[in-house]
This record gives C-alpha cells, structure tokens and sequence, in this order.
C-alpha cells in the first residue's frame, strides 16, 4: 500500500476544493448588495426577489421600546415556524437598513440573540425565510442617543 500522493491528484484534489468554496461565495455576493442597499424596500428585493412578504404573528420580536444608546440594541428573534433558511434583521431609519442575516441549518431551531446599530428611533424587522415562504413581524425602537454616526 503506497501513500504517495502523485501531483496529478493533488491538483484534482485542490480544484475540487476550490470549486466547493466559490458555492457560498455566491450566494454572499447576492447579500452584499442587499447590505449596501439604502433602502428597505430595495434590500428585500436583493434579499427575496419578488416573494411575496407575508406578516406573522410566529415570529416572537423582542426589543427594548427605549434605547439609550443606539450603538448597542439588543435584539432576540425567536419562531416555531418549520423549516427556517434564514432570520433577517433591518432597521427602516438606518443608512443601510440590512443590519444582520443568519442562516439556520436544516433542523435547527431559530431563536437568535444579537445586538445591532440604531442611527436613530425606527421600526425593527425581522423576516424569517421558510421553505414555505418569507414571513415577518416589526417593533418601533424609540433610540435617545443615535449609533450611526449620530
């Protein structure tokens, strides 16, 4: 049994990895666009294409009504909907209202806890992508001491 590695497999071998990683890069490309959007209603479109946004009363948003300082927000969104892609989080008032997308993996539950930016008070989004559809809910922020610049 010989463990030399020829050069022939190690440049398959590479190719083959190289090809698996441009997959996610991808789809990272489509969410660039989405973050550097200035407006929401243009970062959905990035985001969802032309999916229909439907409102839900599933998704458990939870944020302070009052923020004192809007560089540091917590922000828990959490949804018993069944088979959850992604849970998106934007900020109508911001500069780039994209503030944050996770991926859920399949069978995973989605219940996340961040922080985000507020560059002033404004409504928080959540939308959450099933694989029966795009889904959300949104909560007025009331922020005294802007994030974003302010």
């Amino acid at each position: 049994m010989t463990t030399q590695l020829s050069r022939r497999r190690l440049v398959q071998g590479l190719l083959a990895a190289s090809a698996l990683m441009a997959i996610p890069f991808k789809a990272l490309a489509r969410d660039a666009s989405a973050f550097q959007a200035s407006d929401l209603e243009v970062a959905l479109q990035k985001l969802f294409g032309d999916s229909a946004i439907q409102a839900s009363d599933a998704i458990d948003l939870n944020v302070p009504e009052i923020a004192e300082d809007g560089r540091f927000v917590n922000v828990k969104v959490k949804t018993d909907l069944p088979d959850v892609k992604s849970v998106t989080l934007l900020v109508e008032a911001n500069p780039n209202p994209l503030t944050a997308r996770f991926m859920i993996h399949e069978g995973m539950q989605a219940d996340i806890t961040t922080r985000i930016k507020m560059g002033g008070s404004s409504n928080v989004h959540a939308v959450v992508e099933t694989a029966q559809g795009v889904f959300s809910t949104f909560k007025e922020v009331k922020v005294t001491l802007g994030g974003c610049g302010g």
